[in-house]
């Protein structure tokens, strides 16, 4: 059996249902290297065991009733850098992982996962280890090649198309665009052209869109 240090690894678990927290620490606890030394179903009292018990990992539920376990995680690791927490929920958020990893979570986990795999992370995190949920890992590698293909993208973007861009959005001709600017039409339409070959869209509401959306423009 792995272990991860000489002692049991002490665990706190915070979820707002009972039935829950008593399964997770009947299962944890049939190993000898894992002892629970605390359960909380809300915020106030997981920050009140955090600060008093210093468990080695926390495991927190995601989904508190009422309460936002971005929040508390957030205030969990401001009030203790060095704690451990292990997201734990019942589907994949990608703006809350996010989120929690930033924070500082060392392991977010999707409630399905095999028990022997949740301990094998829980042992893992226990040892210093950032660990994702396999089922996890591939969505965060998808948004991080998205977003440095937005960043990319975006790199391609002059101050001046940018300006052109955001008198577009403002709903202005592309007349009126070059008397502002003081540049020709023809000139306004090859920037208007090529913001379109860049962001890959046909329409001009369509770029006016996407430009929105990513916050180039207001």
């Amino acid at each position: 059996m792995e272990t991860a240090t000489q002692r049991p690894v002490s665990l706190l678990l915070i979820d707002d249902h009972k039935i829950v927290l008593e399964g997770l620490k009947s299962t944890l606890e049939l190993e000898d290297d894992f002892t629970v030394i605390g359960t909380a179903t809300d915020s106030r009292e997981a920050l009140r065991l955090v600060g008093r018990l210093k468990p080695d990992v926390v495991l927190l539920d995601l989904m508190l009733k009422g309460e936002s376990g971005v929040d508390i995680c957030k205030t969990l690791l401001e009030n203790d850098p060095e704690a451990k927490v292990v997201v734990l929920t019942t589907f994949l958020d990608e703006d809350k992982l996010f989120q929690c990893i930033i924070a500082g979570a060392k392991g977010y986990v999707i409630k399905d996962v095999e028990p022997d795999e949740l301990k094998k992370i829980i042992r893992r995190v226990a040892e210093g280890q950032s660990i994702l949920d396999p089922q996890i890992t591939s969505r965060v590698m998808q948004r991080l090649r998205r977003q440095e293909v937005e960043r990319s993208t975006e790199a391609l973007l002059s101050p001046r198309r940018i300006e052109v861009l955001r008198l577009l959005a403002d709903g202005l001709t592309n007349k009126d665009i070059g008397r502002r600017l003081y540049l020709s039409e023809s000139t306004i339409k090859y920037h208007v052209h090529q913001a379109m070959q860049v962001f890959g869209v046909e329409r001009r509401a369509e770029l006016v869109r996407e430009v929105m959306r990513r916050g180039i423009v207001d």
